[in-house]
């Protein structure tokens, strides 16, 4: 589906684009993580650094505009030096509302040092019908790092019946260790798609989610363990290729995905860093 050929009522009225950026850049001081250097334009920004964990910098990164649409761009640049270790989260959903006709883009980058760990645990992402969105992931790491992330993408609002049928959103997801390709994987998805639907795609499911964790060697048993949360209310699926472990869920419930997802984190942070996994508070708030 193109731009224009979105239905009248889903054209809101055109308003100027947001463009905007935000670059965080963490070291390592006196046993502890601190976010060294900070730049942004526009409406992108951090809170406070907070230490819930002894050395662990947790931020939110905040999105004061609520809503993305109709040509905004946002560009988060994060960089983390040695023996950095950064838990990021935001503290409420992203919202892509629908567009007047304009691409509305992300672009997130990450490069991890040597033996820093990054943890990028953002709510979950709401694409409302019309939307027309591109979201492009990339992820640089040092042979020594860690990385332990994930999406929660919802089309549209099922609670209020309010499916996506219409606009496309296109994601783009990639890590490099030392420059060398581990894990690509692309998407487009178009409100009109047969695949929403068919058991092949998306089988009717309006939320589809991705955790990937990377930088450490999995024990069978952890693999095993988190297979066993698997359940006919809590569809999850593991996977480990060239090291790179990718649990992926399907279903209706932001907040069932969440808490799926933190139940694997718990099994895997002690694994990937050695350090016992506590839920963030923003979440309970």
């Amino acid at each position: 589906m193109q731009a224009n050929d979105l239905p009248t009522d889903l054209r809101p009225d055109a308003r100027p684009a947001w463009h905007a950026r935000l670059m965080l850049e963490y070291g390592h001081e006196r046993g502890r993580t601190v976010l060294a250097r900070r730049e942004h334009e526009g409406p992108l920004a951090v809170q406070k650094s907070l230490y819930p964990e002894d050395g662990i910098c947790h931020n939110f990164v905040l999105h004061p505009p609520a809503g993305i649409a109709n040509g905004d761009e946002l560009d988060i640049d994060v960089r983390l030096g040695h023996r950095a270790h950064v838990v990021l989260s935001t503290p409420g959903a992203g919202k892509w509302y629908r567009s007047a006709g304009a691409l509305a883009q992300q672009q997130l980058k990450f490069a991890v040092g040597d033996g820093a760990v990054l943890e990028w645990l953002p709510q979950e992402t709401i694409f409302y019908s019309g939307a027309i969105a591109q979201l492009h992931t990339r992820i640089d790491l040092h042979r020594n790092a860690r990385y332990l992330g994930w999406e929660i993408n919802c089309l549209g609002l099922s609670a209020s019946d309010s499916p996506f049928a219409a606009g496309r959103v296109r994601q783009h997801s990639e890590i490099f260790t030392d420059g060398r390709l581990r894990w690509s994987e692309q998407g487009r998805i178009c409100g009109d798609d047969p695949l929403l639907a068919s058991a092949v795609g998306l089988g009717r499911f309006s939320l589809h989610a991705t955790m990937v964790a990377v930088g450490a060697q999995f024990d069978p048993a952890v693999i095993q363990a988190l297979r066993a949360l698997n359940s006919t209310d809590r569809l999850l699926a593991v996977t480990l290729v060239d090291n790179v472990l990718v649990l992926r869920h399907l279903g209706h419930s932001a907040q069932t995905a969440r808490n799926l997802f933190a139940e694997c984190r718990k099994l895997l942070r002690p694994a990937l860093c050695a350090v016992e996994a506590q839920s963030l508070r923003i979440w309970n708030t």
